[in-house]
């Protein structure tokens, strides 16, 4: 079964009062040093917010469990130095690298008048949501003045409350965030680390001279008139205003898929014989994609794009540990002609993604960062396609805290424009969140093709 769920109402008397926010510093004193960041990490200046939401619990109350994750998290510093510190730009080598000066994390503590309950569906992105998140953070002009980590604990009136975590992107991926907060909820619980993060990013440096092996359409020079706007405005921290979730003339969709439905768009393209096989991801992302370029109307000739990041760490030779916390993702990307995808059955999308995710090699990741070595680091090209973020299997709704799992986390509500987000279904574990923007003239098409895969 597949949904379409409404943006949820905020009460129009929600508010926010943040009552105190302060620096957290180490623990303990740390080495002042300079952190290497690879070409990939140079790609994801921004800074990812997300925020987790608690039940209330009767043993540890809100209150209580803000001043341990204050402890927890100045704990935490003493290993995840880097985190503590400040980019700066190497003049010298024309690149970010990362100040550990001990500077410290932006903590605050703040309160709501509303429960858990009036925000109905915590699973839509909610515009309400950015005020769960230390707006002080986006206030600072100076990039090498903006922390690298902030965090705001969040007390509702019904004895629940949210983390709402912002930390710059440079610093790690999606699957490095989740080792943090595994790390922070065990030093709250047992004053343990949970897991001992890997922090050598050696491995995924330019090599010397650099080796460029493959054209790589899924990057841009920084010069490029064509350069998206996926990592700068898109995810620059500006989130929509809360009094309208319309943004740059779009409407904003949340479908709920059922565990049925994605296994359905799996057997669906596999009837065929094309493809022996498929992950739920691949048909997810195929499908939308599919939908999605048949809903705008592209012209025939046109060729579609849809990009998607892959976790390299067991791609790399040698593989890189599972506690890798740098950024360890690259930009995979499938091309189709328009008129093909809409002749064709969805086979053909998901044989395209296939291919796509079969590309990351080794060597395609390292002749990938040498491009960025020769194309002043580069970003990543969404031009006349889309790119599909996954939150969706990460494990943040895994997180054991002293006071339980989270009710659900998300991301912080951007302009998406051609950025769709794969969120964590909290009805159907093995069902999945799509949310995406459309001009209001597209979506209701999309919304057919997408809810009737048969087409």
């Amino acid at each position: 079964m597949a949904v379409v769920l409404s943006p949820p109402n905020t009460p129009f008397d929600a508010q926010v009062i943040v009552e105190e926010t302060m620096t957290v510093y180490p623990a303990h004193p740390t080495e002042r040093r300079t952190v290497f960041l690879s070409n990939i990490d140079q790609h994801v200046v921004f800074t990812m917010e997300t925020v987790h939401f608690f039940a209330p619990n009767p043993a540890i109350n809100s209150s209580e469990a803000t001043q341990m994750i204050r402890d927890a998290l100045s704990k935490l510093l003493v290993t995840y130095d880097f985190i503590a510190g400040r980019l700066e730009f190497d003049s010298h080598e024309r690149r970010l690298q990362i100040d550990c000066c001990g500077a410290g994390a932006l903590f605050a503590s703040a309160s709501t008048n509303i429960s858990l309950s009036e925000l109905h569906d915590i699973a839509y992105p909610n515009p309400f949501f950015k005020n769960l998140v230390l707006q002080q953070c986006h206030q600072i002009p100076n990039l090498q003045d903006l922390p690298l980590c902030f965090l705001q604990v969040t007390r509702f009136k019904c004895g629940g409350f949210s983390i709402g975590l912002g930390t710059n992107h440079t610093v790690m991926d999606g699957m490095g965030t989740v080792t943090f907060m595994k790390n922070l909820a065990s030093l709250a619980s047992t004053n343990t680390l949970a897991i001992i993060p890997y922090t050598d990013r050696s491995p995924l440096k330019a090599r010397s001279p650099p080796l460029i092996e493959y054209q790589h359409p899924e990057l841009v020079g920084i010069h490029d008139h064509q350069s998206s706007a996926l990592f700068t405005k898109v995810t620059e921290s500006h989130t929509v205003p809360s009094h309208n979730i319309k943004s740059i003339d779009r409407i904003f969709k949340l479908f709920r898929l059922s565990a049925d439905f994605v296994m359905s768009l799996k057997k669906g393209a596999m009837a065929d014989g094309r493809v022996a096989k498929c992950t739920s991801f691949e048909a997810v992302t195929a499908h939308i994609w599919k939908c999605r370029t048949e809903a705008v109307e592209m012209k025939e000739k046109e060729e579609s794009c849809v990009l998607f990041a892959v976790n390299v760490r067991g791609r790399m030779n040698p593989p890189l540990p599972s506690e890798f916390v740098g950024n360890a993702v690259y930009p995979a990307y499938a091309t189709a002609n328009a008129a093909e995808m809409k002749k064709n059955s969805l086979s053909l999308c998901v044989e395209k993604v296939k291919e796509g995710m079969g590309r990351v090699s080794d060597e395609y990741v390292h002749s990938g960062i040498d491009w960025g070595e020769e194309n002043k680091k580069g970003g990543t090209r969404t031009e006349g396609g889309i790119f599909v973020s996954s939150w969706w299997k990460l494990g943040f709704e895994d997180v054991e805290y002293p006071w339980g799992k989270p009710l659900y986390y998300g991301p912080i509500l951007h302009e998406l424009q051609n950025f769709v987000l794969l969120l964590p279904n909290n009805v159907d574990r093995n069902g999945v969140h799509v949310f995406l923007a459309l001009p209001p003239h597209q979506m209701p098409k999309f919304e057919q093709l997408f809810l009737t895969p048969e087409h």
